[in-house]
């Protein structure tokens, strides 16, 4: 059980502003960047989704991750959140083996 819930997954969404889209892409990308510095089989991803309403739905997601990872993700992403509109949504997902 514990090789399982090293190889769990995180998902972060949260919205942003269109006027705040290229500062916060920014600031996404340095802080994924200096992620996968710290672990290279981290895998980290960026998805947007459009509302339509002036507001994207952003989300990262993140391979591969422990308690230490997850806590160093969430400390990263504190220069993020005047940029965003709420809060950061975090999820955590781990792999079922196949039977």
């Amino acid at each position: 059980m514990n090789a399982v819930r090293h190889a769990r997954e995180l998902f972060v969404w949260y919205r942003v502003a269109g006027d705040r889209a290229g500062a916060a892409r920014a600031e996404v990308d340095a802080m994924q960047r200096a992620l996968e510095v710290l672990s290279p089989g981290l895998r980290p991803r960026l998805l947007v989704r459009d509302g339509g309403s002036g507001l994207q739905t952003w989300m990262e997601t993140y391979a591969i991750v422990d308690d230490a990872m997850t806590a160093r993700i969430a400390s990263a992403a504190s220069a993020l959140l005047p940029l965003i509109d709420g809060d950061r949504h975090v999820e955590i997902f781990e792999p079922v083996e196949r039977t």
